[in-house]
């Protein structure tokens, strides 16, 4: 069902291409409006956010659902599409989009995931460690303890914590910094090499320092 996603893009996609091709549609204030504001977000997001991040797809999905929904009215009371298609259609990207949610709560990476990950990390670190993690980590060891989030791993800190925690995110990140900021990813890889891998699931990973004593004596 991840694949089929890209049929809604191609949706999405379609949409504004129909409205920016339709002269009775831009001539209209509101649809015309809409296009603008669309393409002026897109631009934004293409040249001023560096990340490309999926976390910004909510400023993003919402134009282009409006965008699919302006050509599916518009094709609908024209009667150039029969009524009967792009309620096919739309019913299927509302599968789609339900199955989305639907899937990643029943494969509950919550319980089966996050939480092993920082159980472990709680039976195995002392309170005075100090823990490189995404901010996640705070809900289950507490933002009271030694806990730093820097997806950059102190490349400009100079911080060196006892364990480092690499979530999704940082993954994500880290995919980033190989392509835009290779000083930094040079940096990450030879910070790595000082840790020692000790946990990993499907989506985190706990590595501890080297040189931290306290913390192999346990391994």
């Amino acid at each position: 069902m991840g694949r089929a996603k890209i049929l809604i893009l191609a949706v999405y996609l379609a949409g504004l291409i129909y409205v920016a091709a339709s002269r009775e549609l831009r001539a209209r204030a509101g649809p015309r409006l809409v296009l603008l504001l669309s393409c002026a977000v897109l631009a934004f997001f293409w040249l001023f956010e560096g990340t490309k991040s999926n976390l910004y797809l909510p400023h993003i999905l919402p134009w282009f659902c409006l965008l699919a929904a302006i050509a599916a009215a518009h094709l609908g009371t024209t009667g150039r599409v029969p009524r009967w298609l792009l309620a096919l259609a739309l019913a299927g990207v509302v599968l789609i989009q339900s199955s989305s949610t639907l899937l990643p709560a029943w494969r509950n990476a919550y319980r089966r995931q996050f939480l092993p990950a920082m159980q472990f990390l709680q039976q195995h670190s002392q309170p005075d460690d100090t823990i490189m993690s995404d901010a996640v980590a705070g809900f289950v060891l507490g933002f009271d303890r030694n806990l730093v989030d820097d997806a950059w791993f102190g490349y400009r800190t100079g911080k060196k914590a006892d364990w480092l925690v690499i979530t999704p995110t940082y993954d994500e990140t880290m995919e980033s910094l190989a392509q835009q900021h290779s000083d930094v990813s040079r940096h990450v890889k030879q910070l790595l090499a000082e840790y020692r891998p000790v946990y990993s699931n499907k989506m985190y990973r706990i590595c501890v320092r080297k040189r931290s004593v306290a913390a192999l004596r346990e391994f």
